[in-house]
């Protein structure tokens, strides 16, 4: 258990060495060792153990002065109902000036000192909201901008951050083409969002306007080969509205970037037609993230155009005498 007035730090233990050549690796001390940190509690897994004392540690973080209570700690078979023992309780007492500040890291949502791909995730969760622990940046709301400033800097640490990427500011074309032939009320089809360029493109956020009354989004489908996490969709069907966006966590560190060609593909946005007539669907907003996490502005190339038909039904007519 964590007592309170105490975070844990997110590390591994018991590691792993080397024996001799072509041999696997061994743990140092038994078995396999597995820990998850949890809100309330350090886990650990091990699939051998003797009999006799043996000790767990894992590292934890001061940040409140006090005398805590330590929970005992119980241990059980794994995939079993059965209790086999428990530790003794104890008290930590943390005395204030022993305390030090806790080194400010912009994107640390999970506390662990360190930016990871589950910080991404995290701020990721909260686009577009206006949800204060996750705006990296502080603007009012959580965007692209935001997602950005954390992937950007993945491997910061309170002991050595990096930088917030720099202001970008200009514009990128991106494209959007739809069917090319009529489509069929009720039927699917896909309009597809292009780069207008070549570059590097490890994120986007979009708004796309459509007729509520004679279209439906159904899915978005991103590029084949890519690691894309997901933000929204987030459909205003009063609106006519659709805003998605997803960004590349494929690329490991700075400088790596999803670079393509021109016209590329970075998504296709499904739709569906639920009423006759013709349609258009339009780039009203959007930005994208480049290799370095600098945002620019996004703006459409083109209007996709759709029209909806019905479905002709030819019946038999029978005469009678």
């Amino acid at each position: 258990p964590i007592p309170a007035g105490f975070d844990v730090i997110s590390e591994r233990e018991n590691l792993y060495g080397w024996s001799e050549f072509g041999l696997p690796f061994f743990w140092r001390d038994w078995g396999y060792n597995r820990k998850e940190v949890r809100d309330d509690r350090v886990d650990f897994f091990l699939t051998q153990g003797w009999a006799g004392e043996h000790t767990l540690t894992y590292t934890m973080r001061a940040t409140l002065p006090g005398t805590f209570s330590v929970l005992p700690t119980s241990v059980f078979p794994m995939y079993a109902d059965q209790f086999w023992g428990r530790s003794a309780s104890a008290q930590v007492t943390v005395a204030p000036e022993q305390l030090t500040p806790r080194p400010a890291l912009a994107g640390d949502i999970d506390h662990s000192c360190t930016i990871s791909n589950f910080d991404v995730q995290l701020v990721a969760a909260a686009w577009p909201q206006a949800v204060p622990g996750r705006d990296v940046v502080v603007d009012g709301i959580v965007d692209l901008r935001d997602v950005a400033a954390v992937a950007a800097r993945r491997g910061a640490a309170c002991s050595a951050d990096l930088p917030l990427p720099e202001t970008a500011g200009d514009t990128v074309t991106l494209g959007l083409t739809g069917p090319d032939a009529t489509q069929v009320l009720g039927d699917e089809f896909v309009v597809t969002v292009r780069r207008g360029a070549a570059g590097a493109v490890d994120g986007v956020a979009l708004q796309l306007a459509y007729d509520p009354t004679l279209l439906r989004p159904v899915r978005v489908q991103w590029a084949d080969g890519t690691s894309i996490l997901p933000l929204g969709p987030v459909v205003d069907a009063a609106q006519g509205r659709l805003l998605f966006g997803g960004y590349n966590l494929e690329p490991s560190g700075r400088g790596a970037s999803n670079t393509g060609a021109a016209d590329d593909v970075l998504a296709d946005v499904v739709f569906a037609g639920i009423r006759v007539g013709a349609a258009e669907v339009r780039l009203t907003a959007g930005q994208v993230a480049d290799d370095a996490g600098r945002i620019h502005n996004a703006a459409g190339a083109a209007v996709a155009q759709v029209r909806i038909e019905g479905e002709q039904t030819f019946l038999p007519m029978i005469q009678g005498d």
